[in-house]
């Protein structure tokens, strides 16, 4: 019977033994990587549609009655902020001021109230509906601009973003009613929470957090990015979790 090292030689044995390990290390640590991956083309993907809605607003929509195209940036980015749809911003906004939408006292809008209802949205028609529809159900302007952009959050977060880390994403209402308070730009408490909670933020002893300290850093955000820049800025400084929360939180960012 033939020596088995007279059929295969020792150097291929050792190089395949080698390969087959680096393979089963690599399949190993796909999942991995592929979940460290998911998260930075999303990222990208909001950040080309708010750059490509800036585009399409500044130097094309007058912003008041006197033909004005010329925005401040801060202020189309305000209304770009969070949308995946770039059209759909301008659209609402050009809708609010200059397609005689009444806001219940008239057809000619403070430009900043028609930039508050449509922040961020991804659908003009559906925002500038819900804004006609609480008016004629009796509210005022500013309750109707609330109302429909906290319909927006709710939605932007029921069903769409795990609360736990079981991944459930089936929320008590009265919980996404408290994230979404107050929210001047509906798609902003909900990123703010995801990434608070999925994004890997330390708190200041884990990157695994509470709900409701997420939920409370969140609520009424106006600017994800900023919120979460404040309390990492605040942890960094040496300052309790329990305080970076309260310096930070939703309106205060």
């Amino acid at each position: 019977m033939s020596n088995l090292n007279s059929v295969i030689p020792t150097g291929s044995l050792r190089a395949t033994t080698t390969r087959r390990s680096v393979l089963i290390a690599v399949s190993l640590l796909l999942p991995v990587f592929a979940f460290f991956l998911l998260e930075p083309p999303q990222v990208a993907e909001v950040q080309s549609s708010e750059s490509e809605c800036f585009d399409l607003v500044q130097g094309r929509i007058a912003w008041n009655y006197e033909g004005n195209r010329s925005w401040s940036p801060n202020n189309i980015q305000n209304l770009c902020r969070g949308t995946s749809n770039p059209r759909q911003p301008g659209r609402c906004f050009y809708r609010a001021m200059h397609g005689n939408i009444n806001w219940g006292g008239g057809t000619r809008w403070q430009w900043e109230n028609a930039l508050q209802l449509c922040a961020g949205t991804n659908d003009a028609d559906e925002t500038i509906s819900c804004f006609q529809e609480k008016v004629r159900s009796g509210l005022g302007w500013s309750d109707a601009i609330r109302a429909c952009n906290e319909r927006r959050c709710f939605n932007l977060v029921q069903g769409q973003i795990a609360w736990n880390y079981e991944g459930s994403r089936t929320w008590v209402a009265n919980n996404v009613q408290n994230l979404c308070r107050g929210a001047s730009n509906p798609t902003q408490p909900p990123r703010c929470f995801a990434r608070a909670m999925h994004g890997g933020i330390n708190w200041g002893g884990s990157t695994r957090w509470q709900w409701e300290n997420a939920l409370s850093l969140c609520t009424g955000s106006k600017n994800a990015g900023t919120t979460i820049s404040c309390f990492q800025e605040k942890i960094t400084n040496g300052v309790s979790w329990q305080e970076a929360i309260q310096s930070c939180k939703g309106d205060r960012s």
